[in-house]
């Protein structure tokens, strides 16, 4: 179900948590009946957003400058928004870049709204976070504790799909499987999100033209880095870089739906991702979360196609995470997961891809 119409050009806008049925479009008319029923629209901006803005401002910071890089009508958009209604944050997306980056990209993300959106007000709760330290090579381990263990979960699933994927020799299904295995050993949780992301990486469809293979192509690349690394070795860094990637892009989705659930200072949220990455745009259509802000990520929504139906993989794999997500369920359901422990499994992991790929 597409969830943007074709106002943002190269700026798309994702809804993670939306109804099961009704299409979602963000436009100025959403955002102002947002504002009549007292809920403040949020619009999360990503880090490619933010490099795209860089290299404006680099550029001479002109229209036809905004316009090359695809941001206009997002300004265009923002503009005609009613006075007040809508919020953006780009906390998560200056989180996922090297600190010393992050502090450059902040200083031009908001010279960028004083020249183009100077009556634009954003959160009236926000503050401003300085960033200090790195400039390169940022990973996991450079995280403080608290988003350590924000991450760690997703971090640790990526990292052995991608050991799974690079690293073993065996039948998709059986990939599929092992996965599952060690992911359970290692983390006791199976996340839907991560676990359908899997079942698309290890699939070897019958036909390279198939409308399936479109959408394996897009998962891949976002989660093992496949067009980057099909034709040539991989090395443990590579795969800390991929995972720690997809990671992020996991937590966006979650922080979205984590605001849509708890609302923000007593506001209640409408919460939406504007992105430039055309492969998390992507993946949004193949999977979502259903319902509303009063039951937001509880619902895992998978788009089914009709290759999927006598697809011999497709049907193993389905079966064996329903399978165990049942007998798991009422485990799962009484007890609470220690987040902190994760952090020594997520350097565990590394130490195993480490170990493989050197």
């Amino acid at each position: 179900m597409p969830v943007s119409d074709k106002f943002q050009d190269k700026v798309r806008f994702i809804k993670p948590t939306r109804p099961a049925i009704i299409d979602v479009v963000l436009n100025p008319v959403h955002v102002a009946q947002n504002k009549i029923r007292g809920i403040e629209t949020s619009l999360m901006l990503d880090t490619n957003i933010l490099i795209n803005i860089e290299r404006i401002i680099k550029d001479g910071n002109k229209w036809s400058n905004i316009k090359n890089a695809g941001l206009h009508r997002l300004i265009m958009f923002l503009q005609k928004c009613p006075p007040q209604s809508i919020c953006l944050s780009v906390g998560n997306a200056l989180a996922e870049m090297p600190p010393a980056r992050a502090e450059i990209s902040r200083q031009l993300y908001e010279y960028f709204l004083s020249v183009h959106l100077p009556n634009f007000v954003d959160a009236p709760n926000s503050d401003t976070q300085i960033f200090k330290g790195k400039d390169s090579d940022y990973g996991f381990r450079d995280l403080d504790k608290l988003h350590q263990k924000v991450l760690a979960i997703p971090y640790i699933n990526f990292l052995y799909l991608n050991l799974m994927f690079y690293g073993v020799d065996d039948l998709p299904e059986n990939k599929y499987i092992r996965y599952l295995d060690i992911i359970e050993e290692k983390v006791d949780l199976l996340c839907m999100t991560e676990m359908e992301i899997s079942r698309y990486c290890f699939h070897s469809p019958r036909s390279l033209n198939s409308d399936i293979w479109k959408i394996i192509k897009k998962v891949r690349n976002n989660s093992i880095g496949w067009d980057l690394f099909k034709n040539k070795k991989i090395t443990a860094k590579d795969i800390y870089k991929i995972a720690f990637n997809a990671a992020s892009d996991i937590n966006f989705l979650q922080c979205a739906n984590a605001t849509d659930l708890n609302g923000l200072d007593g506001v209640p949220q409408d919460t939406w991702i504007a992105t430039c990455d055309q492969k998390l745009a992507d993946f949004s259509e193949i999977f979502h979360h259903i319902g509303d802000r009063h039951e937001a990520g509880k619902i895992g929504a998978i788009a089914t196609i009709p290759e999927h139906e006598d697809d011999k993989y497709w049907l193993i794999t389905q079966t064996e995470f329903v399978v165990r997500n049942a007998k798991r369920a009422q485990y799962h359901a009484a007890r609470d997961i220690d987040l902190e422990s994760m952090i020594d499994v997520a350097i565990k992991a590394e130490q195993d891809i480490l170990d493989v790929f050197g």
